[in-house]
């Protein structure tokens, strides 16, 4: 007899869709409430380095303003030194000049007492009408110059010194060796009547392509004991000399107390 057995049937359970709808939803919460933490955190963070970040621009700010004003109190102390600088440099540069004039006074004092001085007590202790100096300066024209000549009278002031006083000049022209001299060549009074000093002036033309070497001055008085006076002067020597530092006495100041040198 067939023994009848009872197959076994196993059924495997499933989820239901109750419990899906829960888990994902759980799942759903916790994803968002990480998020939503995150989101915060990183709010806090923001926060955190914008406070950073605003202290910071507070304090730049701060040190820029500090600097601006620092700057403008630098700008006003440059121009307050600018301004004494160029007080300062007026102030010297007036100085200077009151400087030189003194010097210049100066000059023109030591040059006026050995003027006197020559005539009072000359170095050499020579008596009697002597040539002081001769000076020569362009008048702007070709070949034409004007001469100066002092003359004076040492020690002995009781006589009056009368005679004459002329100029020669010697060089070369085309290659030939010639003295110059006379009135086409020299314009210019050379009478003496003096009894301390005299000024002589006048005006030099040369002849053209001549070539100044040398000036001889004579002096003849009317006292016929009284030796003739020459001197030589090298034209390069006398040639715009630097100008004396006052007036020289003019021919008819016999007075010393009126004499002044002529720059």
């Amino acid at each position: 007899m067939p023994i009848k057995t009872k197959s076994s049937v196993i059924v495997k359970s499933q989820p239901s869709t109750m419990r899906r709808a829960w888990f994902w939803g759980i799942a759903s919460v916790s994803v968002v409430a990480l998020l939503w933490a995150a989101f915060q955190y990183g709010l806090s963070r923001a926060g955190f380095f914008g406070a950073v970040a605003a202290n910071e621009q507070a304090e730049l700010r701060a040190r820029i303003a500090n600097l601006e004003s620092r700057n403008d109190e630098l700008k006003h102390a440059l121009a307050r030194a600018e301004r004494q600088l160029q007080i300062d440099h007026t102030a010297y540069q007036g100085l200077d000049d009151a400087l030189q004039q003194s010097t210049q006074d100066i000059a023109s004092l030591r040059a006026e007492l050995n003027f006197y001085r020559n005539i009072i007590s000359p170095p050499n202790s020579q008596r009697g009408a002597q040539i002081q100096e001769l000076t020569l300066e362009s008048t702007g024209t070709a070949d034409s110059y004007r001469y100066r000549l002092v003359l004076i009278q040492a020690l002995d002031h009781k006589r009056l010194v009368s005679g004459r006083a002329t100029l020669e000049i010697a060089g070369h022209q085309e290659g030939e060796a010639i003295t110059v001299r006379g009135p086409e060549v020299i314009e210019g009074s050379g009478e003496l009547k003096f009894r301390y000093f005299q000024n002589l002036h006048g005006v030099i033309r040369l002849p053209a392509g001549f070539q100044p070497e040398r000036v001889r001055v004579t002096v003849s008085t009317n006292d016929k004991k009284a030796p003739k006076i020459e001197r030589w002067y090298a034209w390069s020597t006398i040639l715009r000399a630097p100008p004396v530092a006052a007036d020289t006495p003019s021919p008819q100041g016999d007075d010393l107390s009126s004499a002044r040198f002529k720059k």
